[in-house]
């Protein structure tokens, strides 16, 4: 009985950490031609900042995004 419980206790820790974890956005993960096909999302060439850092082509959220 007592380990159905510690079991039960658990899997519902286990489970609330896991909803908890922040989701990923819907274009960060996106590889460049389905980027470009999503009209709520937007490729980001390749390029160096102003202070010389490079920053990899990435596709990103127009706006707001969930």
């Amino acid at each position: 009985m007592i380990k159905k419980a510690l079991f039960l206790a658990l899997a519902l820790f286990i489970s609330g950490v896991l909803s908890a974890a922040p989701k990923p956005r819907p274009c960060n993960t996106l590889k460049v031609d389905r980027c470009k096909d999503r009209p709520d999302c937007v490729w980001i060439d390749a390029h160096k900042t102003k202070d010389g850092k490079e920053v990899k082509a990435h596709c990103k959220c127009k706006g707001k995004c969930n």
